[in-house]
């Protein structure tokens, strides 16, 4: 099989990582071409563009990587036209994406988008443009395929990618020995974002509604920061680390930890988490949490004033199909009310009501195991996305008269 893959976000890389080593295990003599990171690459990429190039969040950051965006984009197109794949797979990035799928259709590729665009919170025009160009959809969100049905697109729902990348099964104590935190003290997961420009926004005002959270317990908290992959080399451990000396003091306990989001969420007692797959993680990994989001200026004006969105934003409440009036399972601060003096108050307004807590807990432990949930079967997320891409290929290749 030749698979045109592209996978611009960190954790769409890693998702494909587990979708090709699926795909591996059916059919070993698999060629793989296009875009991802780090992952991918030790899957058998050959890179056309790497995640690190092209993962970024708001109007302006995009703007100012648009030169390498175009790069990648022709780069996809013209490997398309050379290597001639049987099947290509899109995950996430819909900005980048919505302008490859069409030109892979025309060139008769079969496309089939995992992890795809949040039509159920705004633009719905876009299911009329998917049904031009996508041959399946592959849905990681339970409530999804109905929404694509409806459209007449073919979807499935293959389950959260997560529990293939999450320690699922490790105890919190076996989390805090593998980071070397104290077993005796408290600890408070603090996640600003995989991304830059995120970690801009957010990782003063987190850091400091931690600081803030922390005084004002009986006893002082381990404060864990994990740097995700797309941020090594920025500088970032340096930049905490010199914060903690200056607010934190000599009896401040900050660590930071070179990705392992998942194990610092195993080892937690709480969560102060941007909003995004994050929230998913610390609720299949039951910690109880506070999410929170600030966008840049623009984004926020959009959401606010042009799109009126006034739903929730973190998956942990989404995943189940949010509707007007639901109760939120994690509390959001968003936009400019995140401030490390408000975080701090949700914080503490969550950690010391005992009954709050054990009706976060409770409903954290129900949709871990809607998480898990195997459809019927024991597969993983992975090897059901393998078998689906499998399926089109082999339907591509009988309409065209060609059999596996």
């Amino acid at each position: 099989m030749k698979l045109l893959i592209s996978a611009a976000e960190a954790s769409s890389d890693l998702h494909a990582s587990h979708l090709v080593a699926a795909l591996r295990d059916l059919d070993p003599e698999i060629e793989i071409r296009g875009i991802g990171g780090a992952q991918l690459e030790r899957q058998g990429l050959t890179p056309l563009a790497r995640t690190s190039d092209l993962a970024v969040m708001g109007s302006f950051e995009v703007l100012s990587r648009l030169p390498q965006i175009w790069r990648a984009e022709k780069a996809l197109l013209s490997e398309a036209r050379a290597f001639r794949p049987d099947v290509a797979v899109l995950l996430d990035y819909p900005g980048f994406h919505f302008r490859v799928g069409p030109e892979l259709k025309r060139l008769g590729i079969p496309v089939i988008y995992m992890i795809p665009p949040k039509v159920w919170v705004w633009r719905r025009s876009r299911l009329a443009a998917m049904k031009a160009w996508v041959k399946t959809v592959l849905c990681i969100l339970p409530f999804e395929p109905r929404l694509y049905h409806e459209a007449g697109i073919a979807a499935e729902y293959i389950g959260s990618p997560l529990v293939e990348e999450l320690p699922m099964r490790e105890t919190c104590e076996q989390a805090r020995q593998k980071l070397g935190l104290d077993l005796t003290q408290p600890v408070l997961a603090v996640l600003p974002g995989s991304r830059p420009s995120e970690m801009r926004r957010h990782w003063e005002p987190f850091l400091e509604a931690a600081r803030l959270f922390s005084q004002r317990q009986q006893s002082p908290w381990q404060i864990v920061v994990p740097i995700a992959s797309t941020l090594e080399g920025d500088g970032w451990t340096e930049r905490l680390t010199l914060w903690a000396r200056e607010r934190l003091g000599p009896e401040g306990r900050l660590h930071v930890v070179r990705e392992h989001s998942g194990w610092v969420l195993r080892a937690a007692d709480l969560g102060l988490i941007k909003s995004g797959t994050s929230t998913l993680e610390a609720a299949a990994l039951e910690c109880p949490m506070v999410v929170a989001y600030r966008p840049g200026r623009f984004t926020s004006f959009a959401v606010k004033h042009v799109l009126r969105y006034r739903g929730p934003v973190g998956l942990v409440n989404l995943f189940r199909g949010w509707k007007s009036g639901d109760a939120l399972i994690a509390p959001e601060v968003l936009h400019e009310q995140m401030t490390a003096q408000r975080l701090a108050s949700e914080l503490h307004q969550l950690f010391s009501n005992p009954k709050r807590l054990e009706t976060m807990r409770h409903d954290l432990s129900a949709l871990r195991a809607e998480i898990l949930g195997s459809g019927g079967d024991a597969l993983l997320p992975s090897a059901r996305a393998a078998r689906a891409v499998l399926r089109v290929l082999e339907e591509s290749r009988l309409a065209s008269g060609v059999s596996l």
